[in-house]
Protein backbone atom coordinates (compact mmCIF):
# COMPACT_ATOMS: atom_id res chain seq x y z
CA UNK A 1 0.00 0.00 0.00
CA UNK A 2 1.74 3.03 -1.18
CA UNK A 3 1.00 5.34 2.17
CA UNK A 4 1.57 9.14 -0.11
CA UNK A 5 -1.95 8.22 -1.96
CA UNK A 6 -3.65 6.73 1.35
CA UNK A 7 -2.59 10.06 3.70
CA UNK A 8 -5.30 11.97 1.50
CA UNK A 9 -7.96 9.75 1.62
CA UNK A 10 -10.95 10.44 4.09
CA UNK A 11 -9.80 7.94 7.42
CA UNK A 12 -13.24 6.08 7.14
CA UNK A 13 -12.47 4.77 3.47
CA UNK A 14 -8.71 4.09 4.76
CA UNK A 15 -10.44 1.92 7.79
CA UNK A 16 -13.19 0.45 5.28
CA UNK A 17 -10.57 -0.77 2.42
CA UNK A 18 -8.77 -1.91 5.49
CA UNK A 19 -11.36 -4.03 6.73
CA UNK A 20 -12.42 -5.33 3.32
CA UNK A 21 -8.82 -6.62 3.29
CA UNK A 22 -8.72 -8.38 6.46
CA UNK A 23 -11.56 -10.71 5.29
CA UNK A 24 -10.23 -11.50 1.82
CA UNK A 25 -9.03 -14.90 2.04
CA UNK A 26 -6.07 -13.50 -0.80
CA UNK A 27 -4.40 -11.35 1.42
CA UNK A 28 -1.59 -13.36 3.23
CA UNK A 29 -1.79 -13.67 7.02
CA UNK A 30 1.81 -11.66 7.66
CA UNK A 31 -0.44 -8.47 6.04
CA UNK A 32 -3.52 -9.07 7.99
CA UNK A 33 -1.54 -8.96 11.75
CA UNK A 34 -0.80 -5.51 10.22
CA UNK A 35 -4.32 -4.12 9.13
CA UNK A 36 -5.41 -5.45 12.58
CA UNK A 37 -3.63 -3.44 14.27
CA UNK A 38 -3.99 -0.45 12.06
CA UNK A 39 -7.97 -0.97 12.56
CA UNK A 40 -7.49 -1.45 15.89
CA UNK A 41 -5.85 2.02 16.53
CA UNK A 42 -8.54 3.67 14.16
CA UNK A 43 -10.84 2.00 16.45
CA UNK A 44 -9.49 3.53 19.41
CA UNK A 45 -8.54 6.78 18.30
CA UNK A 46 -12.27 7.70 17.72
CA UNK A 47 -14.03 5.57 19.89
CA UNK A 48 -15.70 3.06 17.76
CA UNK A 49 -17.03 1.00 20.56
CA UNK A 50 -19.78 0.05 18.20
CA UNK A 51 -17.44 -1.31 15.56
CA UNK A 52 -15.18 -2.68 17.83
CA UNK A 53 -18.11 -5.19 19.11
CA UNK A 54 -19.12 -6.01 15.72
CA UNK A 55 -15.46 -7.10 14.84
CA UNK A 56 -15.05 -8.81 17.87
CA UNK A 57 -18.37 -11.04 17.94
CA UNK A 58 -17.47 -12.11 14.10
CA UNK A 59 -13.76 -12.85 15.72
CA UNK A 60 -12.34 -10.46 12.96
CA UNK A 61 -10.68 -8.63 15.99
CA UNK A 62 -9.64 -10.08 19.62
CA UNK A 63 -12.61 -9.06 22.34
CA UNK A 64 -10.67 -6.57 25.47
CA UNK A 65 -13.61 -6.29 27.88
CA UNK A 66 -11.64 -3.51 29.81
CA UNK A 67 -11.45 -1.31 26.14
CA UNK A 68 -14.59 -2.19 24.97
CA UNK A 69 -16.09 -0.77 28.57
CA UNK A 70 -13.39 2.67 28.35
CA UNK A 71 -15.03 3.49 25.03
CA UNK A 72 -18.35 2.74 25.82
CA UNK A 73 -18.33 5.25 28.53
CA UNK A 74 -16.31 7.46 26.58
CA UNK A 75 -19.21 7.45 23.67
CA UNK A 76 -22.03 7.51 26.83
CA UNK A 77 -20.48 10.68 28.91
CA UNK A 78 -20.56 12.92 24.87
CA UNK A 79 -23.68 11.57 23.96
CA UNK A 80 -24.84 12.89 27.30
CA UNK A 81 -23.27 16.31 26.24
CA UNK A 82 -25.07 16.33 22.92
CA UNK A 83 -28.12 15.63 24.51
CA UNK A 84 -27.86 18.24 26.68
CA UNK A 85 -26.69 20.60 24.08
CA UNK A 86 -30.01 19.83 22.02
CA UNK A 87 -32.32 20.18 24.75
CA UNK A 88 -30.17 23.57 25.29
CA UNK A 89 -30.88 24.43 21.44
CA UNK A 90 -35.06 23.36 21.65
CA UNK A 91 -35.46 25.36 25.14
CA UNK A 92 -33.43 28.62 24.18
CA UNK A 93 -32.30 28.93 20.71
CA UNK A 94 -34.23 28.74 17.47
CA UNK A 95 -34.73 25.84 14.48
CA UNK A 96 -31.34 26.34 12.92
CA UNK A 97 -29.27 25.73 16.34
CA UNK A 98 -31.52 22.75 17.19
CA UNK A 99 -30.85 21.27 13.69
CA UNK A 100 -27.26 22.13 13.86
CA UNK A 101 -27.34 20.07 17.25
CA UNK A 102 -29.20 17.02 16.07
CA UNK A 103 -26.65 17.17 13.30
CA UNK A 104 -23.79 17.20 15.64
CA UNK A 105 -24.92 13.98 17.33
CA UNK A 106 -25.65 12.44 14.18
CA UNK A 107 -22.52 13.09 13.11
CA UNK A 108 -21.11 11.60 16.28
CA UNK A 109 -22.39 8.65 15.41
CA UNK A 110 -21.52 7.83 12.26
CA UNK A 111 -17.51 8.98 13.33
CA UNK A 112 -18.24 6.01 15.87
CA UNK A 113 -19.79 3.83 13.42
CA UNK A 114 -23.19 3.16 14.95
CA UNK A 115 -25.16 3.40 11.94
CA UNK A 116 -28.35 2.29 13.65
CA UNK A 117 -28.34 4.89 15.72
CA UNK A 118 -27.95 7.82 13.68
CA UNK A 119 -30.31 6.55 11.11
CA UNK A 120 -32.78 6.49 14.52
CA UNK A 121 -31.49 10.07 15.23
CA UNK A 122 -32.67 11.53 11.58
CA UNK A 123 -35.12 9.76 10.45
CA UNK A 124 -36.79 8.35 13.30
Amino acid sequence: MDGGAEGSQQPHLILANKLFLLTHPDVQDIEKVQLKSDVLDSIKSDGMAPLYETLAASSVLELDQSLLDSMRASNEEELKKLDEKIADAEENLGGSEVREALLAKALYFIRISDKYLHRRILWG
